[in-house]
């Protein structure tokens, strides 16, 4: 509700296994109400949270749901990797007019790096250009991406020119 009243509201879920208990909200409110309403109403919210297989977290708490929420219409799904993106993409989210559901991987909150200036903003439409590369192109997201970094040097190494896309 104060997404539609003008309000850019941020959502912190404690843990995204939890959002299935909102899952019906989230896909039948923000995901479909721009489009129901004919453009009437914007949504802005970003729910945003830590996910993912932890270490010394039950199976309730170590659920992947990217697979649930890509199948909503008109909700937008974020997977950060590192500390850069993840401070560009929330930027980015919060400004955005669409319901965002903002995935942090919890092995990835003590990665320390740079996060860019105060002005950077990656875009939401467009993966990152890990590495340009000409032989294979690797996708990847999340925490994922440093699993992958290791297997291009493996590539590198055999003579293989990677493409790396998060």
């Amino acid at each position: 509700g104060a997404a539609m009243t003008g309000l850019r509201p941020i959502v912190e879920g404690m843990n995204m296994g939890f959002l299935l208990l909102a899952f019906n909200q989230i896909s039948n409110n923000c995901g479909m109400l721009h489009y129901t309403s004919g453009g009437q109403y914007k949504v802005p919210v970003v729910i945003r949270g830590p996910g993912g297989v932890g270490r010394q977290l039950g199976a309730e708490h170590s659920q992947r749901l990217e697979s649930y929420f890509q199948a909503i219409p008109g909700v937008q799904l974020v997977a950060v990797s590192t500390p850069r993106n993840a401070k560009a993409l929330l930027k980015a989210a919060i400004r955005s007019d669409n319901p965002i559901v903002f995935f942090e991987h919890v092995l990835l909150y003590n990665l320390k790096d740079e996060v860019g200036g105060p002005d950077e903003v990656q875009s939401l439409e467009h993966a990152e250009m890990v590495r340009e590369g000409k032989d294979i192109t690797i996708l990847t997201y999340g925490r994922m991406r440093y699993t992958v970094m290791e297997a291009v040097k493996t590539l590198q190494a055999k003579g293989y020119d990677p493409e790396v896309i998060d």
